[in-house]
């Protein structure tokens, strides 16, 4: 009847790991990619971190869904031939004795992330970071090179005959009365439209409450820094092999430019320094637009109006901890009638809906 049950469009990592998802249920797939002009996560550092930057808490369900997306990397990497995720220490800079003490307090909570610390990081180290005396070490962290697992992931894809190439517009959709749409003189029974900040410009979804954030990364080379831990200031510092690092990042959150700009350049230029005194040389610089959300919770769920249109986005700056757990939630939510999480459900906003059509 249909040509594919599920056409995802969006080929981030949010797009990948739904895709995967639906795949191991057996079920068919295509899914069309419009290459987003200043796309999340293809400027992604990839970093997980169990703690809020602010309150040493840990990160919404941190504990519950990074297992499973752990698992998940690890299997499509060994799967794929490709860089397996890397567990990391974190360090990170504390301000203040006041700040240090707060530090190991909460280290000494059962369960804690946060590892009690005494002072600076080891003499090793100290000609090479400028993160002070005071500082605290985090484990449990890690990161996943995010553009390889996207890339291995469309190549599998287009292997498989699923991947289309396409610039997608949802005035081309053709919804028919039995059930299902018709795309690309395709069929298909549901349409999951993964497909980042870009979804605030379309009337279908842009009624939710994004809030996006740019962001800039550098790549840089040092054969003297030799640092196997993130670091973590104003910014961070994460280590990717063959003597090259991440710089990152900077967030603007009133204009959103798709590409990397001298703004962006000189405020990593600002972390840098902040975190080593050596001199970088800088490979590249990247931009991207996070899709974020005005309560920081993902936006999963049918549409009010159309039970065969769903939306998987807003997963931030946590994608990487997030994604792979709730696409499976999504998935069971889909094919199971299973409930969704109350606070990733775009039910939450369905006022803002309402309001949206009485407005049109």
């Amino acid at each position: 009847m249909f040509d594919a049950r599920f056409l995802v469009v969006g080929q981030g990592l949010a797009g990948t790991v739904l895709t995967d998802a639906l795949l191991e249920r057996g079920e068919s797939v295509h899914i069309a990619d419009q290459h987003i002009k200043g796309a999340a996560s293809r400027a992604a550092a990839g970093i997980w971190n169990p703690l809020t930057a602010r309150t040493l808490q840990e990160s919404w369900r941190f504990s519950e869904f990074m297992p499973q997306s752990l698992r998940y990397y690890q299997k499509k990497c060994a799967e794929r031939k490709i860089s397996p995720p890397r567990p990391l220490d974190l360090i990170k800079s504390l301000p203040n004795q006041h700040s240090l003490e707060h530090w190991n307090r909460t280290a000494e909570t059962p369960g804690s992330s946060c590892k009690k610390s005494d002072g600076p990081p080891p003499s090793d180290y100290q000609d090479r970071l400028r993160i002070g005396p005071y500082c605290g070490w985090v484990q449990g962290a890690g990161q996943l090179n995010v553009p390889e697992f996207m890339e291995a992931a469309r190549l599998e894809y287009i292997e498989m005959g699923i991947h289309q190439d396409a610039y997608f517009e949802s005035h081309s959709i053709e919804w028919k009365q039995n059930g299902g749409l018709k795309w690309n003189n395709k069929t298909y029974e549901y349409l999951i439209l993964a497909r980042g900040h870009q979804e605030r410009f379309d009337d279908i979804f842009g009624w939710l409450p994004f809030n996006p954030a740019q962001g800039e990364l550098l790549t840089i080379t040092n054969t003297r820094l030799r640092i196997p831990f993130i670091v973590q200031s104003s910014g961070f510092l994460l280590p990717v092999g063959a003597h090259r690092y991440l710089i990152g990042s900077t967030y603007e959150w009133d204009t959103l430019p798709p590409i990397p700009t001298e703004k962006g350049l000189n405020e990593l230029l600002r972390i840098k320094e902040g975190i080593t005194p050596l001199n970088l040389k800088i490979e590249s610089q990247l931009s991207g637009i996070r899709p974020t959300v005005a309560d920081r919770r993902p936006l999963i769920g049918a549409h009010p109006a159309n039970k065969n249109l769903y939306i998987f986005n807003g997963l931030g700056t946590k994608g990487v901890s997030m994604a792979p757990a709730i696409a499976q939630t999504l998935v069971n939510h889909i094919l199971n009638q299973s409930a969704l999480i109350p606070e990733i459900d775009i039910q939450r906003f369905l006022g803002r809906y309402r309001r949206s059509t009485r407005h049109a």
